[in-house]
């Protein structure tokens, strides 16, 4: 054997091990498979202001991946962009009961998978009027 041979050979036994791997016992352990691949992107992303200053987002259920978990949402406002939803949520559509008035909402909805695979994100603009909360007006009487 030469040189080149006996490097070689060298080399290549803890890759061997590596991709084979081998426990204290002696066993051999097949490798485990990890889910790397997120989910598809949200599709046909909606909104829609109304009267009562709240936004409503919908789009299209995830139906592609098997193990889809469900949606995280996102606000973007100038260059700050705030997370609406800490738990994925599994309906296909979400309620912005506090949008920033006066000014252009962006939203982001990405898909999650069991994983922690998170999707690319469909994004929607939409200019939110400004909107004046209704007040209290007081009224005398008896109770």
């Amino acid at each position: 054997m030469t040189f080149k041979t006996k490097l070689l050979v060298v080399a290549l036994i803890p890759a061997l091990f590596a991709i084979v791997g081998c426990g204290s016992d002696g066993d051999t352990h097949t490798p485990t498979v990890v889910d790397t691949a997120p989910p598809a992107i949200p599709l046909a992303l909606n909104a829609e202001g109304l009267d009562s200053g709240v936004v409503v987002l919908n789009w299209d259920q995830n139906t592609t991946d098997a193990d889809f978990d469900g949606f995280k949402i996102y606000r973007v406002v100038d260059t700050r962009m705030l997370e609406l939803t800490f738990n994925p949520i599994s309906d296909n559509f979400y309620t912005d009961e506090r949008p920033v008035h006066d000014s252009k909402n962006e939203y982001r909805v990405t898909a999650l998978d069991f994983t922690g695979n998170e999707s690319e994100f469909a994004r929607i603009e939409l200019y939110v009027e400004p909107f004046d909360e209704p007040s209290l007006i007081p009224i005398e009487g008896k109770p």
